[in-house]
C-alpha cells in the first residue's frame, strides 16, 4: 500500500538523519513517489514524523501474556518473563527507535509520553502476575506495577540496552538468575506451601540458593 510505503521510508529517513535533518524530498526518493503525494497523505512533516514513530513504538514483537500462558513455579515464570523484555526491546530496530524517541523528547514530549504509556500497558500482565504473588503472600510487594518496571529495568540493563548487544543463550540465563535471585531476596519470596523465605547462602563464588525458616 501507499500509504505503508511512505511509512517506512518516512522511518528509515528519521532513523538515518534524525528529525531537523530528515527531508520530504529524501522520503520520496525513498518511497518512490512524488513530493505532492506525500503532502496529500500527511501534511507537514511533523505529522510525518508522527505517525512513523507511534506506529514503530507499538511494534512490539509479541505481548507479555506469553510469558504466563503456561506458569512454572515462580522463579521460572518471572525469568521467563525478564527474557522476553530481554529480547523484545534489545533488537536493532527498538533500540533505534527507542533512542531516537528519546532524544527528540523535548520537540515531541506526546511520543515519550505515549511510549511510557505502551511500556507500562506491556508491562501490565506482569504487574497482575506480581499482585497476584503479593495477595497470596508469596511475595511481599509494595506496588506491583513499580515491581514490574523494576523488573523490566533489570531484564534492560537500565539504559545500557540502547548502546550494548543483545544477551543470548546461557550468558542471558545467567545474568536474569543473578538478578532476579535479588529480587526475591528483597520481596521476601516464599513458595507456596513453605514458610521459610528465600535465602541466599554463601557457596563458592555463585553460592546456593536454600529455602527454610531465617
Amino acid at each position: 500500500m501507499l500509504h505503508e510505503r511512505i511509512l517506512r521510508a518516512a522511518l528509515e529517513e528519521f532513523l538515518a538523519h534524525g528529525f531537523g535533518a530528515a527531508s520530504i524530498e529524501g522520503i520520496a526518493r525513498a518511497a518512490q513517489v512524488n513530493k505532492d503525494t506525500i503532502y496529500r497523505q500527511f501534511g507537514a512533516k511533523e505529522l510525518l514524523y508522527r505517525t512513523s514513530v507511534r506506529r514503530a513504538l507499538q511494534a512490539v514483537p509479541q505481548p507479555m501474556q506469553a510469558a504466563f500462558t503456561q506458569r512454572g513455579d515462580v522463579a521460572a515464570t518471572l525469568a521467563n518473563a525478564m527474557r522476553q523484555i530481554h529480547q523484545a526491546f534489545t533488537t536493532p530496530a527498538a533500540r533505534q527507535i527507542t533512542s531516537m524517541t528519546v532524544r527528540q523528547a523535548a520537540l515531541f514530549p506526546d511520543l515519550a509520553a505515549a511510549a511510557r504509556d505502551d511500556a507500562r500497558e506491556y508491562l501490565q500482565p506482569l504487574a497482575d502476575y506480581l499482585r497476584e504473588l503479593h495477595s497470596s503472600g508469596v511475595l511481599r510487594l509494595d506496588d506491583p506495577e513499580e515491581a514490574a518496571e523494576m523488573l523490566a529495568s533489570a531484564a534492560l540493563r537500565g539504559v545500557r540496552f540502547l548502546f550494548e548487544p543483545t544477551l543470548r543463550g546461557e550468558a542471558l540465563d545467567r545474568f536474569i538468575a543473578s538478578r532476579l535471585k535479588v529480587f526475591l531476596r528483597g520481596w521476601d519470596y516464599r513458595p507456596p506451601g513453605q514458610k521459610g523465605a528465600l535465602r541466599v547462602a554463601s557457596g563458592g563464588r555463585r553460592g546456593k540458593t536454600t529455602m527454610g525458616d531465617p
